[in-house]
């Protein structure tokens, strides 16, 4: 057979196959006329400086310079930034394209002709920040909101031009907000900022890192020292409990089993919640008349026995203690007015005033979106004059505490981890306030402890929420 007649036949056979059609012998001594793909031919050719190019989009193929085999795909080579050297010209099916040899910057094995229309000229930059929304108006006062190094950037947010750590002083217009979208998606509300006295000292700066009000000298804080020697009573935690919380804790921040660890935990209830309270004979000749009205003096001894509670137990786990602070006092006395005025308690809703607390935060310049501040006691009783010394209500305090830390599995521990500290790295505010009501045959003493963490994503109107004035705590 020779050469003509073989690719007669290999046509033949391919058409039978797709066509499914038969192959007749009057077909087989015919001539097929076999057309070859129309090759690239080049036709010009020219030097070009070094020059340093990216790509476009994700379209494109890297070719030898035949055009004949796909050498590279520049999806595969998204910050790269090629060198081009030299443009060609290629024709092809009476078309004429150009081409640039492109060389990787930093690997000169990778290399290639690439259409130009392709790649754009300038080495790869990585995508910036963009704005999103834009509403400018007129001139509000700020100040910082914290001392911490906070960055204030330049329009488009490639330079930070000025630290806010180097501004405590200065009451600052602002003037405009922004919304940057960041390169990875994520939007952040900005501010521009102006200095009152200087106006060449300007920028963006995240919203939260300063807040409505010109800066005004603090007054002095005045630590008042304790009106009562310290209580004798603490609580003792049990060897290998905070450990066994802690891991409770970041196990379930990481989303991780918790079983084992809860188990752990409830190993140490008994022994735990056996402690008691002893009562001082001092504490019991103080006479309460009726807890719901308490003076501001019984109310503050009551909160720096709790105060000393608490840190008594974080310094056991190694965790920094609380404040006890006028706004926080005052903060936890209109949650609890709220409670009253709401008739609510957690016997019967089992469950936080979130409306009260959320009111009263917003009030104290707090955050109010939920509640990030309260943990809540309640103790039952069929006497009536139960709680009637404050010997009473400071035992009432410390069964409280015992609850919180060894019979809270109903909470996740929440109640356990807040009073030990867990996720404390903050200085934090406390403070305290209780209510005593009555459903039907049974008695209830209603204890509110609210902590809250110096920081402005709590505190977002520090001069609502008094922390110059701070109580020092009793040790025992």
């Amino acid at each position: 057979m020779n050469k003509l007649s073989k690719i007669a036949v290999a046509t033949l056979a391919s058409v039978n196959m797709v066509g499914a059609g038969v192959i007749t012998p009057s077909l087989l001594g015919q001539a097929v006329s076999v057309q070859a793909s129309s090759s690239y031919k080049k036709v010009a050719s020219r030097n070009i400086k070094k020059t340093a190019y990216h790509r476009k989009s994700s379209t494109g193929t890297v070719w030898n310079a035949s055009h004949t085999k796909a050498l590279h795909y520049l999806k595969n080579y998204s910050k790269t930034a090629w060198n081009v050297t030299k443009q060609i010209t290629l024709k092809h099916n009476g078309k004429k394209t150009n081409y640039f040899y492109v060389k990787d910057s930093k690997n000169s094995k990778i290399n290639g002709y690439v259409y130009t229309g392709y790649v754009t000229k300038g080495a790869y930059k990585a995508p910036g920040y963009t704005v999103t929304y834009n509403h400018k108006y007129g001139k509000v006062q700020y100040h910082r909101a914290s001392s911490k190094s906070v960055s204030v950037w330049n329009t488009g947010h490639k330079k930070a031009v000025h630290n806010l750590k180097n501004y405590p002083t200065t009451t600052w217009y602002v003037d405009q907000t922004i919304t940057w979208k960041s390169p990875k998606g994520a939007k952040s509300n900005y501010y521009h900022v102006i200095d009152k006295n200087n106006s060449k000292v300007n920028g963006y700066v995240w919203h939260g890192y300063v807040t409505k009000g010109a800066y005004v000298k603090p007054a002095k804080t005045t630590i008042i020292k304790p009106s009562v020697a310290a209580d004798k009573n603490s609580i003792k935690l049990p060897a290998g409990y905070y450990s066994a919380l802690a891991k409770y804790a970041k196990d379930a921040d990481a989303g991780k089993s918790t079983t084992n660890d809860a188990k752990a935990i409830d190993k140490f209830a008994k022994t735990g919640s056996a402690q008691t309270y002893k009562q001082s004979s001092s504490d019991q000749a103080v006479k309460i008349d009726d807890v719901n009205k308490l003076s501001s003096t019984i109310q503050l001894q009551l909160t720096q026995f709790a105060a000393q509670l608490i840190n008594n137990i974080r310094k056991q786990a190694g965790n920094p203690g609380v404040t006890v602070s006028k706004g926080a006092i005052d903060f936890a006395s209109a949650v609890n007015k709220g409670y009253m005025a709401d008739n609510w308690n957690l016997m019967e809703k089992s469950a936080h005033d979130v409306p009260a607390i959320q009111k009263a935060a917003k009030s104290f310049g707090l955050n109010a979106d939920e509640q990030y501040y309260e943990n809540l006691s309640v103790l039952e009783s069929t006497n009536k004059s139960e709680y009637n010394t404050l010997a009473d209500l400071k035992g009432g305090i410390y069964q409280s505490m015992l609850i919180f830390l060894f019979k809270d599995a109903g909470s996740s521990y929440g109640h356990a981890q807040s009073i030990a500290g867990c996720h404390t790295e903050k200085k934090t505010y406390f403070g305290f306030a209780a209510q005593h009501f009555t459903d039907g045959d049974r008695y209830a003493y209603q204890t509110h402890y609210e902590l809250i963490p110096n920081d402005p994503f709590y505190i977002t109107t520090p001069s609502k929420f008094n922390t110059k004035t701070t109580y020092a705590i009793p040790s025992n």
